[in-house]
């Protein structure tokens, strides 16, 4: 499959959790209760110092889940050769905004909170429980591993030719149901995509501009995700754009004869989706 890159995200953090051993086992005996009947947990640093970082360790994964497909189940995704240029550079500067937010977190933030930390944490301070900021530096990062689709003929162990037949055949067989998977699941996200935003058309100026740009956004994307290069979908993607894509949300809030027209033409795509994804079945 040599229009398809396998990604894998992997982020590491700091917890700024720490197990008082002492605290849960006197909780416990308090309680009356068995040793492993609970356990007390010390939040080291304050929510709102880690929440930049939270936030951004959290718009990483959204985007990666959203401009790719599953592929497995250990955490690889699927992505298009051609739309991989485009992806990487939007990943960038989602890891900068986080590699910036854990810098003011351990330049800025976690020194006061490590000072107040005695106050903060009453009796069950200990000055070991925070690491030195160059230390705690390392426990902060973010990988992606890229690699190419496993093919059938890759194989070079070995091998009777008969057990490399058999490799061969059992690698397509997984890909075939692996891509099978990755398909159904964008015209899904796609169907389910389109059924919300004439949903919304409904409710008069109610909706979301991010209805409105959920849509528009995952219309650039689908033709950079059909790796199988399914002409349905390609074909409904270039209706969608034909019909929805000058659409503002602005006019359709104050519009509502572009928001009917909206509606209507999304609520049949819809519904030609939904008679086309029953082979999925």
């Amino acid at each position: 499959m040599d229009n398809a890159l396998v990604v894998n995200l992997n982020i590491s953090m700091w917890s700024g959790h720490k197990l008082d051993k002492a605290k849960t086992s006197e909780v416990n005996h308090n309680a009356n209760a068995d040793s492993d009947a609970s356990r007390v947990n010390k939040h080291l640093v304050s929510k709102t110092s880690m929440a930049d970082i939270v936030k951004c360790s959290g718009a990483l994964r959204q985007y990666v889940y959203r401009a790719t497909l599953p592929w497995g189940d250990n955490g690889d995704r699927l992505i298009g050769a051609s739309g991989y240029m485009v992806f990487v550079e939007e990943f960038a500067k989602l890891k900068q905004q986080f590699d910036e937010s854990v810098r003011h977190f351990i330049d800025v933030l976690y020194p006061a909170e490590r000072a107040r930390a005695q106050f903060r944490m009453g009796d069950m301070f200990v000055p070991s429980d925070y690491p030195e900021p160059d230390y705690l530096r390392h426990k902060f990062a973010v990988a992606l591993d890229v690699h190419g689709v496993p093919a059938a003929t890759d194989l070079r162990a070995q091998l009777r030719e008969e057990d490399i037949q058999y490799l061969r055949a059992e690698i397509e067989n997984n890909n075939t149901a692996k891509l099978r998977t990755a398909m159904q699941t964008l015209w899904q996200r796609l169907f389910d995509t389109v059924s919300h935003f004439a949903d919304r058309m409904q409710e008069d100026e109610k909706f979301k501009d991010a209805t409105v740009r959920n849509l528009h956004r995952l219309m650039d994307e689908v033709p950079a995700l059909n790796i199988s290069g399914d002409p349905a979908l390609d074909e409904l993607c270039e209706e969608l754009k034909a019909k929805l894509a000058g659409l503002e949300a602005a006019t359709l809030r104050t519009s509502p004869v572009a928001r009917e027209q909206a509606r209507k033409a999304a609520a049949s795509i819809a519904s030609k989706m939904s008679g086309m994804m029953a082979a999925f079945n």
